[in-house]
């Protein structure tokens, strides 16, 4: 949860703070069974918490907002995951 207090201190600088994210993502190591779904499938787990618990609070353009934001945030890791994964095969494959 620490980076997404760091993205939304860096809202309005986005596109800087992305290459802080692909660098993140590429500290993650990739699951054989890694895939997209997973990803949506996380952020509709991470929305459907928090809507549980804030209930009335959670408006629908909250909801729209950090559904945006998380998409974003997972997109960037996704992103330095997949270059990571990709490097290293290309060094295998040497």
């Amino acid at each position: 949860m620490k980076v997404l207090e760091d993205v939304v201190q860096h809202l309005d600088s986005l596109d800087k703070f992305s290459s802080t994210l692909v660098t993140l993502g590429k500290s993650h190591p990739l699951h054989a069974d890694f895939n997209q779904d997973n990803v949506y499938l996380f952020i509709q787990s991470v929305l459907s918490t928090w809507k549980s618990i804030l209930q009335k609070k959670m408006i629908e353009e909250c909801i729209e907002a950090w559904q945006i934001l998380l998409e974003f945030v997972l997109a960037k890791i996704t992103e330095g995951a997949l270059l990571k994964h990709r490097h290293r095969k290309n060094t295998d494959e040497r």
